[in-house]
């Protein structure tokens, strides 16, 4: 198993019914990708989005 480096794009929910739900939005290599995805969504003041960067384990498989 390897560890890479990647910016994570959340969404932490604000309504009523499913308050604090937390979604991975994407996944983006850099930072400025994530930002540039998080400015285009459109507009929702039950949403609130946060680009973080995470370390992850990606498993490699063998050919056989």
């Amino acid at each position: 198993m390897n560890t890479i480096i990647v910016w994570l794009l959340i969404s932490v929910s604000d309504a009523s019914y499913n308050k604090g739900t937390l979604t991975v939005v994407g996944k983006f290599p850099d930072e400025n990708s994530c930002k540039y995805v998080e400015q285009n969504l459109p507009y929702s003041s039950a949403i609130q989005t946060k680009c973080i960067q995470a370390k992850i384990v990606k498993e490699q498989y063998e050919k056989k």
